[in-house]
């Protein structure tokens, strides 16, 4: 009797190039693409890492870099070097600009060249959110036609309610900075937590620099700072908070208010960029963002009705599913290399 050859054929190779694997979304993408290609992670950290770039690069059939900031530009000139097909996903930072707090990147700046430099040379640009694809369309319009949306998304097997964690109180979270706490206006949050002292407020992120050591030490006493919690520990918080308040200048997805909606946590945000559309119908939106609204908005969501909570989370179920991500980036990658 015949042997019948059972060895599949090689699968593409993808070298993933990020600053850091371990962020939520970076690890996801990677686990959600090994079920259908070879997956390499490089380390975007400047040019001193060339070596080990072109090494998994040459090896690679495709290139999928994640965020297209100035780490990015090693990795789109090896890739062009070695002919290598490349996918850029955009963070939201890269296309945004906010004068007031600085955020992004200036219109017309060198930076700004240098990023429409890298995005010609994508077959693919991937945005998490239909604003930040917008922002991307007002940088590249000539680019409109490789320009796809595919949301960012929330493991909702994890991210879950727990019955047995009672609900209490008010969370957020982010990294804070000097940046970070104009451009997520933490100093609201912190304002509407003084004004409500008998409710609980919580803030969940590591302190990056002296600026956010003075916020965090002189927060009002019902504002409990943690640092970074990553994990079960992460999830935990969620599913014991009643409310997530996000009341960001700018946001091109948030996460953190996904998986908190997916907890089962009442969204209070403002309404800039994408949190409208993270935040669905169901939101409570703090408009315009000042701590009489926002005081307000909170105390409608404490008082919320159990019921809501399953909305929210349906909404998250519904839109953000990991599973609509791993089949559109699985896509976009097979076309691109397709069109090698």
């Amino acid at each position: 009797m015949a042997v019948t050859d059972q060895s599949s054929p090689r699968r593409p190779r993808v070298a993933l190039v990020a600053p850091d694997d371990s962020v939520t979304f970076i690890a996801q993408d990677r686990s959600l693409l090994s079920d259908e290609f070879e997956v390499e992670f490089a380390p975007a950290r400047g040019f001193w890492s060339l070596r080990h770039l072109r090494s998994v690069v040459s090896q690679a059939d495709i290139v999928l870099i994640w965020f297209m900031g100035r780490h990015a530009l090693p990795a789109v000139m090896v890739a062009g070097f070695l002919g290598r097909p490349i996918v850029g996903i955009i963070g939201g930072f890269e296309v945004a600009w906010d004068a007031d707090t600085g955020h992004g990147i200036r219109p017309g700046s060198l930076k700004e060249k240098i990023l429409r430099w890298m995005l010609r040379r994508c077959r693919a640009i991937v945005t998490v959110s239909g604003h930040s694809r917008a922002d991307t369309l007002a940088r590249v319009p000539e680019l409109a036609e490789r320009i796809r949306l595919v949301h960012n998304a929330v493991d909702t097997s994890t991210f879950a309610p727990d019955a047995s964690c009672g609900r209490e109180g008010v969370l957020c979270v982010a990294m804070i900075s000097a940046t970070t706490i104009k451009v997520k206006r933490l100093d609201l949050y912190a304002a509407i937590a003084a004004r409500m002292p008998q409710t609980r407020f919580t803030l969940i992120g590591p302190a990056l620099d002296g600026t956010a050591r003075n916020f965090v030490r002189d927060l009002p006493p019902n504002l409990i700072w943690r640092d970074a919690l990553r994990g079960d520990q992460l999830v935990r918080a969620y599913q014991c908070a009643s409310v997530y308040c996000q009341l960001s200048r700018y946001e091109s997805f948030s996460l953190a208010l996904a998986e908190a909606m997916a907890c089962g946590c009442i969204p209070v945000i403002s309404k800039a960029a994408a949190l409208p559309e993270v935040g669905g119908p169901h939101a409570i939106i703090v408009n315009p963002p000042e701590l009489e609204t926002g005081v307000q908005a909170v105390a409608a969501a404490l008082q919320a009705p159990e019921s809501l909570r399953e909305d929210v989370r349906r909404h998250i179920v519904e839109r953000f599913s990991t599973a609509r991500r791993q089949v559109a980036l699985t896509q976009i990658l097979r076309e691109a290399l397709r069109k090698t």
